[in-house]
């Protein structure tokens, strides 16, 4: 009778402790995923930290209605009016005076407009094709999108990824003609730009003339008309239209 006793204790006992190491393993399979589930996990993680996609990166780049809405002031076929702006060494450069020896491509940009900064790369392919027969010129306007300052195309602070420098410091709006034509300089630097550059002046008088918008784009013929405008500058259009230009 002992013994029988001793038996059922022993399994009572057995049951409970594997009762016990059961629900241990079950609480700790709750509290962590299988491996697969938990790399899974991460790389929705890692996904969720892309800023952005190509095209939700062009929709913000062109987002508020009053950017969507910038035209060229001068259509295809107008007579363009002529304008005198220092270079960035100073010597006065004439737009009639370019147009008497080429036709001249006229791009407009700033340090802190991204569709510009963005560009360069491939005006700067295009510009070493065709410099022997086209004059390329690049006036350096107001800036797009300053850091504490508001942007002259929404009328408040409109940051963006080039609204710091290389280093991480805040570009801000110049103040004087000698701030702006610095910070030209300097774009020329980080942006490795040889396409020639004019600083437009702080009454922003060229600008407002031929846009105003942050990346215009004109090509015009040697009779001061213009053969083609762009709102927002299209490096593939222009060249297109340089090719059947100079045939």
């Amino acid at each position: 009778m002992k013994r029988i006793y001793l038996m059922v204790v022993l399994i009572i006992i057995s049951i409970m402790v594997n009762g016990c190491k059961s629900t241990r393993v079950s609480d700790n399979q709750s509290k962590s995923p299988p491996k697969k589930a938990a790399k899974s996990v991460a790389k929705k993680e890692r996904q969720n930290k892309v800023k952005f996609s190509k095209v939700e990166l062009t929709e913000k780049l062109q987002m508020p209605d009053t950017v969507k809405r910038l035209n060229t002031a001068y259509k295809t076929g107008d007579t363009v009016s002529d304008f005198k702006l220092k270079d960035i060494e100073g010597d006065e450069i004439s737009l009639y005076k370019l147009l008497k020896e080429k036709p001249v491509m006229l791009e407009f940009g700033s340090y802190t407009c991204p569709v510009f900064r963005q560009s360069v790369p491939r005006t700067e392919t295009i510009y070493k094709k065709y410099k022997d027969k086209i004059n390329f010129l690049l006036v350096y306007v107001i800036e797009a999108h300053p850091a504490a300052s508001k942007s002259p195309y929404r009328g408040d602070e409109w940051t963006m990824m080039y609204s710091e420098d290389k280093k991480g410091n805040p570009v801000k709006q110049p103040q004087t003609y000698e701030e702006r034509n610095n910070l030209a300089l300097k774009c020329i630097k980080d942006a490795k730009l040889t396409i020639p550059v004019v600083v437009d002046k702080m009454d922003n008088t060229v600008w407002e003339k031929f846009g105003p918008a942050p990346n215009l784009a004109y090509f015009i013929g040697m009779d001061k008309k213009v053969v083609t405008a762009h709102e927002w500058y299209n490096v593939s259009k222009l060249e297109t239209t340089i090719k059947n230009y100079i045939k």
